[in-house]
């Protein structure tokens, strides 16, 4: 669904699952290994709702993502309002890189090698409450897309902070997921 309020364009489709995984080494709130796999009983075909607009396949990225550039953040986090939002929110968000993104954190931080972070100077735009577990994109030069991240941790309230927005890095745990998703 990409409306939660008008219920004319809004189409929902449940899915079930049975099977998922949490990293083991994962302790719970902020720090590394915050990534996880759900395995759906059925496929899926989300373009079966997609009427207008096909959905196209993101793959995941296969390196860890030691670069910058421009990424797409999604989710139905918190605005600047500190309200919920009844639509999908998109934002264009720039990808820095580790170095950058430790320099822009308060020190005792919990970044690790495995994050990647977006941050702009001066703005507030970021991930939010309510962002947590969404994706990170960027295009690839083929113009197709690719998953960097997923929204992991950041500073609160949203709306006033003044530091980057950090995300697992899922390159970073590319053999774990396929271990697991092998398993299956």
């Amino acid at each position: 669904a990409h409306s939660r309020s008008d219920k004319s364009v809004t189409q929902v489709r449940q899915a079930s699952s049975d099977r998922q995984t949490i990293h083991e080494k994962y302790n719970g709130g902020v720090g590394p290994y915050d990534i996880g796999l759900i395995f759906l009983d059925q496929p899926f075909d989300i373009n079966a709702l997609a009427r207008n607009a096909p959905v196209a396949t993101i793959a995941v990225a296969t390196k860890q993502y030691a670069t910058t550039g421009d990424g797409v953040l999604f989710g139905w986090g918190r605005d600047n309002s500190g309200s919920l939002p009844d639509k999908l929110q998109k934002l264009d968000v720039e990808i820095i890189d580790y170095k950058k993104c430790l320099d822009n954190l308060p020190r005792g931080n919990k970044l690790a090698e495995s994050n990647v972070c977006t941050f702009k100077a001066g703005t507030t735009d970021g991930a939010c409450n309510g962002d947590s577990g969404g994706p990170l994109v960027n295009r690839r030069p083929d113009g197709s897309y690719q998953l960097v991240g997923t929204v992991s941790w950041g500073y609160t309230p949203c709306a006033s902070t003044k530091y980057p927005s950090v995300y697992t890095d899922v390159a970073s745990y590319s053999d774990w997921i396929q271990e697991h998703i092998n398993d299956f």
